[in-house]
């Protein structure tokens, strides 16, 4: 705790070290809370856009790197469509911000990552995949 002398002009309040410091360790707490809860989002939407796209007969070629990327070219070669995407979501595939690297599904915002679940777990009109050709072979 600095007290007048440590700097001319300023003086602390013992309280308000005390508030201080817990508002710091509350900012901590919630950017721990966030950094949990965007990993649980990433995982609810893989899980489900994985199992969308094995209810239209297709799968994934690796379990290990989700398509986000290449998601679009891979629907076209099946001849799948994506429909109901939620609005203020980027679609898979398109580059976001100004990273030359992109992060692919990581990329996603906090919120953009509460919107696509909640609208993945919408039981009235979720994103779904969609059999557009039916000589199509994933």
């Amino acid at each position: 705790m600095r007290s007048a002398t440590d700097s001319p002009g300023v003086s602390v309040v013992e309280g308000d070290a005390d508030a201080k410091a817990e508002d710091v360790q509350n900012k901590v707490k919630k950017s721990i809370d966030d950094d949990n809860d965007a990993e649980s989002y990433l995982k609810i939407i893989k899980s489900s856009l994985t199992n969308l796209i094995q209810n239209v007969g297709g799968s994934w070629s690796s379990a290990a790197k989700f398509p986000w990327k290449d998601m679009p070219s891979r629907l076209a070669a099946c001849g799948v469509i994506l429909t109901n995407w939620p609005e203020g979501v980027p679609l898979p595939g398109t580059e976001q911000g100004t990273s030359r690297k992109s992060k692919g599904i990581s990329a996603l915002t906090l919120d953009q990552r509460k919107t696509l679940a909640a609208a993945l777990k919408d039981q009235h009109n979720p994103p779904k995949f969609q059999q557009a050709n039916p000589t199509g072979m994933c």
